[in-house]
């Protein structure tokens, strides 16, 4: 995958839903002592690597090293137990 590509997505008008039309589907929470990330990530992505991901929260991307979190995911509150 081209991440340079991801990175390139225009940023006006860049929404949830364009993120999730190019690909970034999965929705998880990042743990790692500093602040709560929520993130939109491609579903096949190594975690364990550096990759793009969509910031919820900033409505930015980001380059995430993966190796330096926890992830979970986001799951939805009707699907929580």
């Amino acid at each position: 995958m081209n991440h340079t590509a991801a990175l390139s997505l225009p940023t006006d008008n860049l929404t949830q839903t364009s993120t999730i039309e190019a690909g970034y589907t999965s929705p998880v929470i990042t743990d790692s002592g500093m602040p709560t990330l929520e993130l939109l990530i491609e579903p096949d992505g190594d975690l364990d690597s550096a990759f793009v991901a969509y910031d919820r929260n900033g409505n930015t991307w980001l380059t995430v090293s993966g190796w330096l979190f926890e992830f979970s995911p986001d799951l939805p509150a009707a699907a929580a137990p």
